[in-house]
């Protein structure tokens, strides 16, 4: 059986995890589903995915922007590096800047 990763190893998969997420964020928001080329950006609606226009949407729904904010925060929590808080901020920013005043969510930036 192999080894557990080490704390170190752990702590730079974090980071690139992250690096790597926050390069497919627009404006802390983040897409429900990519494709492989990570070029088409898809939303689940009514039982089918449909390509995004643009990068301008966010999906307000897991695994998009709620989940990866979920992962800044418990990376945080985890190591205690402030980049992740930051990095969860930002998508609870994108949260609010889409969130409509009845509660319920737009699908894009205004």
């Amino acid at each position: 059986m192999a080894e557990p990763p080490s704390v170190e190893e752990v702590r730079v998969g974090i980071q690139r995890a992250a690096e790597a997420f926050q390069g497919l964020s627009y404006k802390g928001g983040y897409p429900y589903l990519l494709s492989g080329d990570l070029k088409t950006r898809y939303n689940a609606g009514h039982g089918t995915l449909k390509p995004f226009p643009d990068e301008t949407y966010l999906t307000m729904e897991p695994p998009g922007t709620p989940w990866v904010g979920r992962a800044y925060l418990r990376s945080f929590r985890a190591t205690g590096d402030e980049r992740y808080l930051a990095m969860a901020k930002e998508v609870g920013d994108a949260l609010a800047m889409v969130q409509l005043a009845c509660g319920g969510w737009r699908m894009r930036q205004p």
